[in-house]
């Protein structure tokens, strides 16, 4: 069932604790940022979770909604934060999927609407 993995997911990112976060993903599995070209193997993801979490030190991820299908699993989110660079605050919309499968993730996608942030969001 795909809800645990995404309370685990969702927990590590909000401890911020990308060891924690590793342990969510399958050794194969892909992650698709919005923004990115293409899914990139977690591994990439995971490594760039301290420098995402150093530049948004209050980075908080809201849950607002959780839909599940099977080992399909979207989450509604919302994220806030404040940018250590340029001290603009953050607040971005959006679902991530995860698909799961022997209670890890195997592919995650990313859905986020800047629309709503004031400051530009790149990693």
């Amino acid at each position: 069932m795909s809800r645990p993995v995404a309370e685990r997911v969702l927990a590590a990112q909000g401890a911020h604790d990308p060891e924690a976060l590793a342990w969510c993903y399958a050794p194969e599995a892909t992650v698709w940022p919005t923004g990115w070209p293409a899914a990139a193997p977690a591994a990439e993801w995971i490594a760039a979770a301290p420098v995402i979490f150093e530049r948004f030190p209050d980075l908080v991820f809201e849950h607002l909604n959780t839909m599940v299908d099977g080992e399909l699993c979207a989450l509604e989110l919302r994220m806030t934060g404040t940018d250590q660079t340029t001290g603009e605050p953050m607040t971005a919309s959006g679902v991530v999927v995860l698909e799961t499968r022997d209670d890890l993730v195997v592919r995650e996608r990313h859905y986020w609407l800047y629309a709503d942030a004031p400051a530009t969001v790149t990693v």
